[in-house]
């Protein structure tokens, strides 16, 4: 879902500091909705927040490390980089997808994850 809002956010021509907002906008409403429905599931334990914790605090130390760096950088260069990091996701989803449909990666069935 984030490609795709990366791409229509890039054609509309938003500025810089919308296109953030947006994206950090997008991602905490999807963070709530996970933990509600991890909530409403009954998923929501300790084990489950301290495993998640770490990558947390490391989420949120490369919001500021980015929140920093935005002002620093042109525009024509925050676009540029947005533009080779979409390229990058899609070369390996697309290796992904290949090394799943060809077997060697495997797949994670609905019963393996059941008895995890």
């Amino acid at each position: 879902m984030v490609p795709i809002l990366i791409i229509y956010a890039l054609e509309l021509g938003l500025a810089r500091t919308a296109m953030v907002q947006v994206f950090n906008l997008c991602f905490l409403a999807g963070k709530v909705s996970q933990i509600a429905v991890f909530a409403a599931a009954d998923l929501l334990g300790t084990r489950l927040l301290m495993t998640t914790a770490p990558l947390a605090v490391a989420a949120m130390a490369a919001l500021f490390v980015g929140m920093a760096a935005r002002d620093h950088i042109p525009t024509r260069t925050y676009r540029h980089i947005i533009r080779v990091l979409l390229a990058v996701f899609a070369v390996l989803l697309i290796v992904q997808f290949a090394l799943s449909d060809w077997g060697v990666l495997p797949e994670v069935s609905s019963e393996r994850r059941e008895s995890d």
